[in-house]
């Protein structure tokens, strides 16, 4: 079981890694973009009075305050959700099917590999179980479409 278990850990590690490196230069990419914004519109406003009466409006106050990087997003967040949920299930379920072939081409011990590829197979349904829950009732109480919120 330390055979596989070593470079299992690793492989999620590593995958851990990328995300998170990949999640860090996206908000990077978002603030230089909202900076880069707000410079262009500070230059356009020019000095003096102008300014003033611009700060003295709604818009001069939102633009002041920091907008969060969560706010600005290419998908809504429902959609997320259920493609992270099916995206774990089919990443694990493949692992727990990875896993059943394991022992046919090495001589690694079939019971430990058995239980991962069962934990695996499992995991996998039930994420997959849970992204297709969530599409259906997003969909049913109308989140997905943009239309009214569950109350």
């Amino acid at each position: 079981m330390g055979q596989v278990l070593g470079p299992l850990s690793a492989m999620i590690f590593f995958g851990w890694l990328i995300t998170a490196v990949l999640g860090h230069m996206r908000r990077t990419r978002i603030t230089k973009a909202q900076i880069e914004t707000r410079g262009k519109i500070l230059e356009k406003i020019g000095a003096g009075q102008e300014m003033m009466q611009f700060m003295g409006t709604e818009a001069g106050h939102q633009m002041l305050e920091p907008l969060p990087i969560e706010a600005v997003q290419e998908t809504p967040k429902q959609y997320t959700r259920i493609l992270r949920a099916i995206q774990a299930g089919l990443v694990l379920f493949a692992l727990g099917l990875g896993f059943l072939f394991v022992p046919l081409k090495t001589g690694v011990d079939k019971e430990a590999i058995g239980v991962l590829s069962v934990l695996g197979l499992a995991l996998g349904a039930g994420f997959l179980l849970a992204g297709l829950a969530s599409f259906l009732l997003s969909k049913n109480w109308g989140l997905l479409n943009g239309e009214s919120q569950p109350e």
